[in-house]
């Protein structure tokens, strides 16, 4: 199943790995307008996101049908597919996800529901793998379509190869490939390979990382302070983070940014207000620097970037 919802035109509520603000952070995208709220078990927070989802649509403000509500697999329940997509709808209070993607093309040993640190390490720090492959994961993850757990199921964080090599044993091809994505990491070669493909692509990281990452990025820049897009910005009364996002749209790519502020929402959600250039696009096309924010095997003590 492709959805709908992935076209370009969808934005993303992602809600927040905060426990305290993730409920009330949903309760306003969907007051804003958001429809499509992205989820993680790994985030530790989708109790308080179903509570939010829950509230709103037992009280009206939206159905269930208007919502597209996806989460992810963490990387310690490969070989418990089943298990962890039904533990994550129990706690969104769901019966289906609309999108259930493998949240990266790692399978590590470890306890079930993303207990910290999210993984079982060896003597020397790092994340111990398990005998799963992802074939078979992904064998697991077309039956949760067949169960109707999931009415759609793709991948996050698969490059080239592991993408490719998904496309050639899947029976059920993946909706999607959440991939981080912005102007200083355009990987625009990848993203019209995706969709060549019939795969859509949803960026996160949108925005780059902001200062996010900054300290062990050894400071490294971000878009939001590029001269180029503050010009953009400027000319169009919007703010460099608009730009940013305005640009991932027009250019095929749904995006999930994040935010806890009602006003960020706000300046999110109005992105459909304006419209960049043939030569605005290609000013924000040319400040791709091919710098990559989110190196998460430094966190488990292995080399893996995405």
């Amino acid at each position: 199943m492709r959805p709908a919802a992935l076209l370009p035109a969808t934005l993303g509520g992602a809600a927040p790995p905060c426990l305290l603000c993730a409920g009330e952070a949903v309760k306003e995208a969907i007051a804003v307008g958001y429809r499509h709220i992205d989820c993680a078990a790994v985030y530790g927070n989708e109790k308080e996101v179903g509570a939010a989802l829950k509230e709103c649509i037992d009280s009206g403000v939206v159905s269930r049908e208007d919502l597209f509500i996806t989460s992810k697999l963490w990387n310690t329940d490969h070989h418990r597919v089943e298990e962890a997509c039904r533990r994550t709808l129990e706690h969104l209070q769901l019966d289906y996800l609309d999108l259930y993607l493998v949240h990266f093309p790692l399978a590590f040993d470890g306890k079930p529901g993303c207990e910290a640190p999210g993984f079982e390490a060896d003597e020397a720090g790092r994340a111990k793998m398990m005998p799963k492959s992802l074939q078979d994961t992904w064998r697991d993850m077309e039956a949760l379509t067949d169960a109707g757990l999931a009415r759609s199921i793709g991948v996050s964080n698969y490059e080239f190869l592991t993408f490719n090599d998904c496309l050639a044993y899947a029976r059920v091809p993946p909706a999607c490939n959440q991939i981080e994505a912005h102007p200083y990491f355009a990987v625009d070669w990848f993203v019209q390979y995706c969709r060549s493909k019939g795969v859509a692509v949803v960026a996160h990281t949108p925005l780059g990382g902001a200062a996010a990452n900054a300290a062990w990025r050894g400071g490294a820049s971000s878009p939001l302070a590029d001269d180029a897009i503050n010009a953009i910005a400027k000319a169009h009364g919007v703010s460099a983070a608009q730009v940013c996002l305005r640009w991932a749209l027009q250019r095929g790519t749904a995006i999930i940014p994040k935010s806890t502020k009602r006003h960020r929402l706000e300046e999110n959600f109005a992105l459909f207000e304006f419209e960049l250039s043939a030569d605005e696009m290609a000013a924000v096309a040319a400040v791709d620097k091919d710098q990559r924010s989110n190196k998460s095997g430094r966190n488990w003590g292995i080399e893996f970037k995405a």
